[in-house]
């Protein structure tokens, strides 16, 4: 899963397909899905809490430390992959 603070604070899950995670792996998916710059952070779902009442409230933990990687300006794999050739 990946997760990343939007630009009004609030946070964003992206919840990829077990198919995408096997091809393409969860780094390349958040470069490819998460807006251009935004940090985003690759969690396990049980870090995540069950209940979403509350989500509006939700931040990103101090703990979870760095980023794994930004936001890419690129919406396709095939530009990903382009960009690194």
């Amino acid at each position: 899963m990946v997760i990343w603070e939007q630009e009004n604070k609030s946070v964003a899950l992206l919840y990829p397909s077990e198919e995408c995670l096997l091809s393409k792996g969860a780094y390349l998916i958040a470069l490819k899905d998460v807006p251009e710059g935004r940090p985003f952070w690759i969690v396990s779902e049980d870090v995540i809490p069950a209940d979403f009442t509350f989500s509006d409230a939700w931040e990103v933990p101090e703990e979870w430390g760095d980023p794994d990687g930004y936001g890419s300006q690129y919406n396709t794999f095939e530009e990903l992959e382009n960009a690194e050739n």
